[in-house]
């Protein structure tokens, strides 16, 4: 789906007093690292010296320190960072520019400059099922890192569509996520579920935070597959419906 510029000072004001509130996750982008870093909008900050509601179009975003740690050095020697992030059902980013922390907090945040501009993107609307017993157990994906270590890693599906799935990102796997950018295609991935094995591709399409409910604090990496899930939707469909109505 297309990109949309929001300019609307309201309009991003409410998006990033939601994201604040929230805790939102955010991704950081340093331009010529290869490497995706994660962090949170901590506040928004006016000049030093003029209180918030004077600042006008000075404003500036305190973003917490990033994870992992060797972004915070590399962010406070770079010119600028790309910002992404997920809002209801929009995937929202931006290009800053990064201040000079020197502020009282210049050790544990990072300041950049406020957007007067956020690109917006709905996400996918279609149908999406979140099966109370899965029928996918796991996908499993090989993937080789910048330094050409190849690791496997077996995920759990949370939700998939005719065209996607999500799969959860815990701990464990957080090398993986810092690897995966927005774009990036994945040549393999193998479903495993009770009835099936489905092998199909996928571009990635999102990361995201999950905020709420019994994975907070993990992440969710949307794919958009490759034709070899949707053959198979109409029956995971039926047998989703039927596991329900026999309990």
């Amino acid at each position: 789906m297309a990109w949309h510029s929001l300019g609307t000072e309201a309009e991003i004001k409410r998006i990033f007093d939601f994201v604040i509130q929230r805790g939102t996750g955010i991704e950081v982008r340093i331009p010529g690292e290869d490497e995706t870093f994660f962090s949170k909008v901590d506040r928004v900050v006016p000049p030093s010296g003029k209180p918030l509601k004077d600042a006008g179009g000075e404003l500036q975003l305190a973003l917490k320190n990033l994870s992992p740690e060797t972004g915070n050095h590399r962010i406070r020697t770079s010119p600028a960072v790309e910002i992404s992030f997920s809002f209801r059902q929009f995937l929202c980013r931006f290009r800053s520019d990064v201040l000079s922390g020197t502020g009282l907090n210049s050790v544990r945040e990072i300041l950049i400059g406020y957007p007067r501009m956020l690109e917006v993107e709905e996400k996918r609307k279609e149908e999406r099922l979140y099966p109370e017993f899965p029928d996918f157990l796991s996908a499993v994906l090989t993937h080789t890192d910048k330094n050409r270590e190849t690791r496997t890693y077996d995920l759990r599906v949370l939700n998939y569509s005719r065209h996607g799935l999500g799969l959860l990102v815990e701990e464990e796997a957080y090398p993986l996520l810092g690897e995966l950018k927005q774009g990036d295609f994945i040549p393999e991935i193998t479903l495993f579920g009770e009835a099936l094995i489905v092998r199909l591709s996928a571009f990635v399409r999102h990361k995201s935070e999950i905020s709420e409910g019994p994975f907070a604090g993990s992440y969710v990496v949307g794919l958009e597959s490759e034709p070899g899930l949707e053959e198979h939707f109409d029956d995971l469909s039926s047998q989703s419906a039927s596991t329900s109505a026999s309990r």
